[in-house]
């Protein structure tokens, strides 16, 4: 019996890792007996059933380069990928986030009409290693609610290697300032700036020199 038992556990992981497929950095298991679309920047799932009306979109987006702030991604996200697919009527009701791996998963879902069909969009950002991965779901029923959720669940990211620390860029150095002071005590100051001008303040005015120009900035 154990034997047996263990050769099932081995055939069931067997068939799950084959249902595991990638696109991009992202693996997941695609839904079950749902359609399949596929161009170079996404992947889309969808089931319908014409007879009652319901159907259910599964977006996954290509990755992209995206900041280190999870929520800002998510909402530039939400005014590309989900106001330029729909017209929703409210800001997106959030999630609490999720973190694994590196990877900050940042949701939120709003009402949405298209072409005069109404339903749920929801948006599933999730950041890492100065990427972010966007996956639109748009469904009109709660139908396949468990089907949205295993999916989203089988996903994963590719290793990543970890960013390197930029190296800070050297500070701007500020022009050496001489000063030589009159006997009356008023101090004139000259400035000499890398693109070689040179500028000397006067007690009325700026002058300002380069090569053969010269030029008087006079004060009001």
């Amino acid at each position: 019996m154990k034997k047996i038992l263990l050769f099932l556990g081995v055939l069931y992981s067997t068939i799950l890792f084959a249902q595991q497929q990638t696109f991009d950095i992202t693996t997941y298991t695609a839904p079950k007996g749902w359609g399949r679309q596929a161009t170079e920047n996404s992947i889309q799932f969808s089931k319908e059933d014409a007879a009652k009306g319901n159907y259910c979109i599964i977006m996954l987006l290509k990755s992209i380069p995206g900041t280190t702030d999870a929520k800002a991604n998510f909402d530039a996200a939400w005014q590309t990928v989900v106001k330029e697919t729909v017209t929703v009527s409210t800001p997106p009701e959030m999630q609490p986030p999720a973190s694994e791996n590196g990877w900050e998963a940042q949701s939120g879902y709003a009402p949405f009409e298209s072409d005069g069909n109404k339903g749920i969009a929801l948006l599933v950002t999730s950041t890492g290693f100065e990427k972010m991965v966007n996956i639109l779901v748009m469904t009109n029923t709660d139908v396949y609610e468990k089907e949205i959720s295993d999916f989203l669940e089988s996903v994963s990211f590719k290793k990543q290697n970890p960013v390197a620390n930029k190296p800070a860029t050297n500070p701007v150095k500020n022009p050496p300032i001489t000063t030589t002071t009159k006997q009356d005590g008023f101090a004139f100051t000259t400035t000499n700036f890398d693109d070689g001008w040179t500028g000397t303040v006067q007690e009325d005015w700026v002058e300002v020199i380069k090569g053969n120009i010269k030029v008087l900035l006079h004060y009001p």
